[in-house]
């Protein structure tokens, strides 16, 4: 468990660029993701990501325990449905309870199925 940091070195960067994940990988890897508080950099660019993991990424991106700063995920089927989009519109949303993310700095979601009402809800 990378965050307990007990080995000394936990990894930053995650690179799954072009790799062949499926969208029920995607899904377990982004549930992971929503509770590592030490990956700060995670590249999903081209692979097979869709709705299944659209939620989770979601998900991931809203948690305020997801240390992640930079997420690519261009190049993915995962707009085709509002879920990746109303579960980000929460991580995003001024609450004022602290439970949302504080931490993403880019995100990059070209060539992912958007569609105009996913961007209005964002």
């Amino acid at each position: 468990d990378c965050t307990t940091a007990q080995a000394g070195c936990c990894l930053q960067q995650l690179k799954l660029r072009h790799v062949g994940l499926s969208s029920e990988a995607g899904q377990h890897l982004f549930d992971a993701l929503a509770t590592n508080s030490l990956l700060r950099s995670v590249n999903v660019e081209w692979n097979n990501l869709g709705r299944l993991a659209s939620g989770s990424i979601g998900k991931c991106i809203a948690s305020h325990r997801s240390a992640i700063e930079v997420l690519i995920v261009r190049d993915n089927n995962v707009g085709e449905g509002d879920e990746l989009y109303k579960e980000m519109a929460k991580g995003f949303s001024l609450r004022g309870d602290g439970a949302q993310n504080r931490s993403l700095r880019t995100l990059c979601l070209g060539n992912t199925g958007t569609t105009r009402k996913g961007a209005q809800i964002l």
